[in-house]
């Protein structure tokens, strides 16, 4: 990001721009948004191990919703950044090393691997908690699991004693 300028807009959505030819134009627009009286945290860190740093935004809601995050990968063939449009990562546990993501939201979690600047979904897991006719409740928890192409390739429900 030598000589580069960009600008981060932050409110109701979130906008990106980078400076070109004199002004600055929008290049990326999500609807992440941040609650009133929180701080967002921007830092400059290789999170896809090439040699170019890229840029981790955590977003908080202010609220019971956690953080959302934005990974945007520098791009050194167009000076500019990669995002993933399809992911929304929330809460998130980032190995760099092993270039995987855990990201939990309420009563789910979700883990990923990144490749090629995109993050791809390997398994769900969603807390499930039944009211039996005894009035007990039984916890479970059903892990789906997904192939490189994105389809389903198992789903496995179990109690959790």
């Amino acid at each position: 990001m030598e000589n580069e300028k960009f600008a981060f807009v932050i409110d109701s959505t979130t906008k990106i721009y980078k400076f070109i030819e004199g002004n600055y134009k929008q290049i990326i627009s999500t609807n992440s948004a941040f609650a009133f009286g929180t701080n967002v945290k921007i830092e400059q860190k290789r999170l896809n191990l090439d040699k170019f740093k890229d840029v981790l935004v955590e977003i908080p809601s202010g609220g019971m919703g956690g953080s959302e995050f934005l990974f945007l990968f520098y791009n050194p063939t167009t000076k500019s950044f990669d995002y993933d449009y399809e992911t929304e990562l929330r809460n998130i546990e980032f190995d760099i090393k092993k270039q995987k993501v855990v990201s939990h939201y309420q009563w789910s979690k979700a883990t990923f691997v990144l490749e090629n600047n995109k993050f791809r979904k390997i398994d769900q897991t969603y807390y499930l908690r039944f009211s039996s006719a005894k009035e007990e409740f039984i916890d479970k928890e059903q892990v789906t699991k997904y192939d490189k192409e994105g389809r389903i390739v198992s789903i496995d429900t179990v109690k959790i004693e």
